[in-house]
């Protein structure tokens, strides 16, 4: 019969605590004496049976022992997970097991007796709440709330300093079976990492450390500081009739009160390019303000979950900022921000560039303030990245990002320094043989890169900057058919799907007199191609046809993602899962630059408003529709 957690809290948990369970009595008890074991934690597993050998066999000499925990019928219920940050120590394990010994938790592993670890450390750095444990190891979490829909779970993770520099261990984490997360192999003394990983819709969190291939003597591994976000579940949507529903596309009431919020910023024309959501259900929009047609500035809003201005943030809700150092000679400059992202501290990135098409970053602090920890004043210039401007910004889950500023991409620390250790010396240099600029960046779950140019290449580089030449043929795939030096495809978008499958979206362009394609119908001038790829880029056949879609009249795949239900949504059109066209969102007099899908499924689009009565200077529009 299995045996329940046995808890007891300091502090008030979120889950009531069962009932003591007594002692496990085994053949031989530890040669230790009992007065020098540590006191027991605050909080331990005892498993169902376990085995203990003399001290003898020690950390050296070990073999695997396993110890395992089901938690009983009756305990399988929902976690009391709310919005907002949940510490992962106080929700029930479903299940468990471990190489050496109980798992322990705010403790290291120890050796095989409940309790007998030290305080959670990793390179020096010290932890109160976690789960020590031992190669090999899982732990299994259920991810259904209660008034809540998780977005996010984030760790530090690596190998305890009670075994100094030994031990060889890999984390990994699974959402629903499937991996989102590999480490690679950490050795002591390696610095912590960090998980942070999307986890919107997903049920089972599955947490595991293997031995590296190397067996698992001195393999104690710590899962720190594991945390849960979530988010508010939505209230129902209003209905006009309880039978029915909305239809998709409807703009949302509930967003000030007819789903499309524009917002005055004084002094000028405004537009909105880029938006996200923050896992408080909060959106932070932004883009670009024009004074008189020539001075430009960069502006920021951030709206609360019903559309109303965050009063917190900025100057009641809005921040007007100037990042270009202006002078008497020169009292004007351009501004123009088209990439926001989150880090993990709640602190926001965006992207854009000058005037001079140089490439620049600035971080805000929680508040809209200018963050002066990062760069020169929050500011940080690219000129490495040459011409162009920082399209997009992607949050790693170590906290370094990655940027793309059209004709490189390069890694930064999440202070603004680079990180010379990716690439060239931080740089992930344009490649040469006709390409014109980096059209779309994504992620595979590995941490490998994909890299589309604008002239219809698909790159795959390693998590630290190389080509990839396992990928298509010697480290990318071409879409383009060379005829009289026009290319017939041009790269648009690329996004990754659940299990590493991958879409290429792209434009089609008029090839030479005489040329021929390779297609039919020929493409012409506007006609778009959709692909769908297998993790390693071989083509899905069963997609389309060939693995391809074609689409006439300029359907654009800008902003490509997938929804909830496996549909894909680029910007203002929405398609099935098999690529055929389902929707269009276009709303009128609203001219959309970009979107983006909240966690709860629902669609943010922004742009501006050309309403003639808020032509100026209050055009800065957000929109939010049902999906």
């Amino acid at each position: 019969m299995p045996i329940p957690v046995k808890l007891s809290f300091a502090t008030q948990s979120l889950t009531p605590p069962l009932t003591p369970w007594p002692e496990v009595p085994h053949a031989r008890t530890p040669s230790r004496p009992a007065q020098h074991r540590p006191d027991p934690p605050a909080r331990r597993l005892r498993p169902a049976a376990r085995r203990v050998t003399r001290r003898s066999r020690s950390l050296r000499q070990r073999r695997e022992l396993p110890w395992s925990y089901i938690a009983p019928e009756g305990r399988l219920t929902t976690l009391s997970l709310t919005p907002g940050e949940n510490n992962l120590y106080f929700e029930p394990i479903l299940a468990a097991s471990n190489g050496w010994g109980p798992v322990e938790i705010d403790r290291s592993n120890g050796e095989q007796a409940a309790g007998d670890g030290r305080t959670l450390s990793i390179n020096g750095k010290t932890y109160t709440r976690g789960y020590g444990v031992h190669a090999g190891s899982e732990l299994r979490f259920s991810l259904k709330g209660t008034g809540a829909n998780c977005t996010r779970f984030t760790a530090d993770v690596g190998v305890d300093d009670e075994v100094g520099k030994k031990g060889k261990v890999v984390f990994q984490v699974f959402l629903d079976g499937v991996k989102a997360y590999d480490s690679g192999a950490m050795k002591g003394k390696d610095p912590a990492r960090l998980v942070d990983l999307d986890i919107t819709g997903k049920q089972e969190l599955r947490l595991v450390v293997t031995d590296a291939g190397n067996g698992i003597n001195y393999d104690h591994a710590d899962w720190a500081q594991p945390k849960i976000f979530c988010v508010a579940t939505t209230p129902p949507r209003p209905r006009p009739h309880p039978a029915t529903r909305w239809p998709s596309g409807t703009l949302d009431p509930s967003f000030d009160s007819d789903g499309i919020v524009v917002t005055n910023f004084d002094g000028g024309e405004t537009e909105a390019s880029a938006v996200v959501q923050q896992p408080d259900g909060k959106v932070v929009a932004v883009g670009s303000m024009y004074s008189f047609g020539i001075d430009t500035k960069t502006v920021v809003a951030r709206y609360n979950s019903d559309g109303s201005l965050d009063p917190s943030f900025g100057s009641a809700g809005t921040a007007v900022l100037n990042l270009i150092i202006r002078s008497a000679d020169s009292p004007v400059g351009f501004e123009k921000h088209s990439a926001v992202a989150l880090q993990k501290d709640g602190k926001i990135l965006v992207g854009g560039g000058t005037s001079g098409l140089t490439p620049l970053m600035a971080r805000l602090t929680p508040t809209g303030a200018l963050d002066p920890t990062f760069g020169n004043g929050g500011v940080v210039i690219v000129p490495e990245l040459e011409v162009g401007e920082v399209t997009e910004l992607l949050v790693l889950s170590d906290g370094r990002f990655l940027v793309n500023g059209s004709r490189a991409v390069r890694r930064y620390h999440p202070n603004g320094t680079v990180d010379t250790t990716f690439a060239n010396a931080g740089t992930l240099e344009r490649q040469e043989n006709g390409q014109r600029y980096i059209a779309d960046i994504a992620l595979q779950s590995t941490g490998q890169i994909l890299v589309l140019t604008s002239n219809g290449y698909l790159k795959r580089f390693t998590a630290d900057g190389q080509l990839d030449t396992s990928f298509g043929t010697n480290g990318q795939i071409g879409y383009e058919v060379w005829r009289s030096a026009y290319q017939e495809f041009s790269g648009v978008a690329v996004a990754v799907l659940p299990g590493d499958h991958f879409l290429v979206g792209l434009s089609g362009r008029t090839i030479s007199a005489g040329g021929g394609s390779r297609y039919e119908p020929p493409v012409v001038d506007d006609d778009s191609m959709l692909v769908k790829h297998e993790p390693n880029g071989a083509p899905i056949s069963s997609f389309g046809t060939g693995g391809r879609v074609f689409y006439p009249d300029g359907y654009g795949f800008y902003d490509l993602q997938a929804l909830q239900d496996g549909s894909l949504l680029a910007r203002t059109v929405r398609y099935n899962a098999d690529g055929t066209f389902r929707q269009s969102y276009s709303q009128p007099d609203f001219e959309v630059r970009s979107s983006s899908v909240q966690a709860d499924g629902r669609i943010l689009l922004v742009g501006k408003s050309i309403e003639p009565p808020c032509f100026r200077p209050c055009s800065f529009t957000v929109a939010r529709l049902f999906p």
